[in-house]
């Protein structure tokens, strides 16, 4: 599947579970977690706010 399904509550796991067969037989290659936080140059955490769809940062 090339489509991007953004997971944010259990209806989506579902969903996910169900496109997928519950991933039997499955090998997951890659998972992504963006948790929107960011490291500036004075070396301080802050909510990152260049965050784009799908998680990629500009």
């Amino acid at each position: 599947m090339s489509n991007w399904y953004d997971i944010s509550n259990k209806s989506d796991i579902d969903y996910l579970n169900d496109i997928y067969g519950g991933f039997h037989d499955a090998c997951i290659t890659e998972l992504r977690y963006i948790s929107g936080a960011d490291v500036d140059n004075n070396l301080s955490i802050a909510k990152n706010k260049n965050l784009q769809e799908h998680g990629q940062a500009k």
